[in-house]
């Protein structure tokens, strides 16, 4: 019979299921990134370094942090780190233009802001930052101060040689650790912003039980167990990436993501990997999956 998955005082929040799945089973793998191959305890490690660093620049308790990055594995660094620490992180959506960005950095308050130097799907988030704010003065111990989001105070970016800003290499390199703050199913774990179809996005906080609890419904509804591997595409701003890694953190599910949807070599990763849960969810992926060549000479 499928062992159905269920909440205990340890791993009722996100960071609950974190903490409590190094310490059962540390050099288990957890996630993959495109190439980058991470266990349980790596996982921890590299959150706990981004959460201390996050500490020394005099982010407190409750301070927002925006991620507008593409997927990689030190989005999860940063996201895990700042909920460990008890920020709240924001995950904004990489497709935003520059206007659409400062309204979002604005209005949900973040007072850093990670990005990347890295130009993805024609995407550079280095410009698009810079063009959002357009008024940002930096300093020369690394803060910022922009009359466009005044609660902006560090902005943080992944390989970029701009000395203007804070290296991310600094915050993974870290020897310190942060120690992890208890948390309560009722706190907020992040933050998310609706699409703004009709009106500028709303910002939405989402609790770990909200989180938590789904997750475990999913795991249960699909059968998910520790023998399974997990494939999915999406942008980790979104729910459709957050909720399928949750579920995977409650099953011991391995979880396997892109930076970049490519038909060939998301075929090559379901091969190779012997993934079990394919989860493309939108028709227009799916759909280039199975018209493609290579998945008609498998059938």
């Amino acid at each position: 019979m499928h062992r159905q998955h269920s909440i205990s005082s340890d791993t009722n929040t996100l960071s609950g299921l974190l903490l409590d799945s190094a310490r059962r089973r540390p050099d288990r793998e957890s996630v993959v990134v495109d190439d980058v191959r991470l266990s349980n305890d790596q996982r921890l490690s590299r959150a706990l370094a981004v959460g201390a660093k996050l500490e020394s620049l005099g982010l407190k308790r409750g301070d927002h942090i925006g991620i507008f990055m593409p997927n990689c594995a030190e989005y999860l660094d940063i996201f895990f780190g700042a909920m460990l620490t008890g920020l709240i992180p924001v995950t904004i959506n990489s497709r935003y233009k520059s206007h659409e960005l400062a309204f979002v950095i604005d209005n949900s308050d973040v007072k850093c802001l990670f990005t990347t130097g890295r130009i993805n799907e024609n995407v550079d988030f280095f410009k698009t930052c810079l063009e959002a704010l357009e008024d940002l003065e930096t300093r020369a111990d690394g803060a910022v101060n922009t009359p466009t989001a005044p609660d902006l105070g560090h902005m943080c970016v992944l390989g970029c040689t701009d000395e203007r800003f804070v290296d991310y290499a600094d915050f993974i390199d870290s020897s310190a650790h942060a120690e992890p703050l208890a948390r309560e199913p009722h706190d907020v774990a992040f933050m998310m912003y609706t699409s703004g179809t009709t009106a500028n996005p709303k910002g939405c906080l989402i609790s770990h039980r909200a989180i938590v609890t789904n997750a475990i419904g999913m795991a249960n509804r699909w059968r998910m167990n520790s023998d399974d591997r997990f494939w999915d595409p999406l942008p980790f701003f979104h729910m459709s990436t957050i909720l399928p890694l949750a579920a995977c953190m409650v099953s011991d599910t391995v979880f396997y993501a892109t930076a970049h949807f490519r038909t060939h070599a998301s075929l090559a990763v379901l091969e190779q990997e012997r993934i079990t849960i394919a989860f493309p969810a939108f028709p227009t992926l799916m759909n280039e999956i199975i018209g493609h060549a290579d998945f008609c000479a498998a059938k």
